[in-house]
């Protein structure tokens, strides 16, 4: 659930008078009764790297096997250049809100950013707990295995330059702004 599009839902909403997140305001003050985490990507440019591998490759960007996360290697797409700024400025803003709502009426245990557990078993352990599939955090259970280091990971710590075809005019355009990290 890392992007949350609400342009229309702005429109509608700016329209009858009511803020465009009263319903996720429902929505997180009620998820504080149930078993839930909130995993979010910060570098969303990668995420967006990977729902365009993912596109050109035809399924999901997750693999299940070491031959296909090799496959989906394989996939290096080419970033639309128009509008990417404000793509990644929106889906950035949209997280950070998202993430305000639910640690507002939750508090932030179970708030998690992708880039803050990729590698730590201990924090997925917690995250197993939390989601009510095992009855304490018990990171030993991972016997050691860490997301860079199994046939899952696809793109991992690889750097964007090696991940798109158009690396050079995505730095150009992010270079100037906030986003230039990203590109790390």
């Amino acid at each position: 659930m890392t992007h949350v599009d609400t342009s229309y839902d702005k429109k509608r909403h700016h329209q009858h008078g009511t803020h465009p997140f009263a319903s996720m305001t429902a929505m997180a003050s009620a998820a504080c009764d149930i078993p839930f985490v909130l995993l979010l990507r910060k570098n969303v440019l990668r995420r967006e790297i990977s729902n365009e591998a993912a596109k050109m490759r035809g399924s999901a960007s997750h693999a299940a096997t070491a031959a296909a996360a090799a496959d989906l290697r394989r996939f290096r797409p080419s970033i639309r250049i128009h509008g990417l700024v404000a793509r990644l400025a929106n889906e950035h803003d949209q997280n950070e809100r998202l993430a305000s709502l639910f640690r507002d009426r939750c508090g932030d245990a179970r708030l998690w950013w992708y880039e803050d557990v990729v590698d730590r078993p201990d924090a997925w352990a917690t995250i197993m707990y939390q989601l009510g599939l095992w009855p304490a955090p018990d990171a030993s259970r991972l016997r050691g295995m860490t997301l860079t280091n199994t046939t899952h990971v696809v793109h991992g710590a690889l750097p964007v330059r090696s991940l798109i075809s158009n690396y050079d005019k995505v730095a150009r355009a992010l270079r100037p702004t906030k986003f230039k990290w990203m590109l790390e």
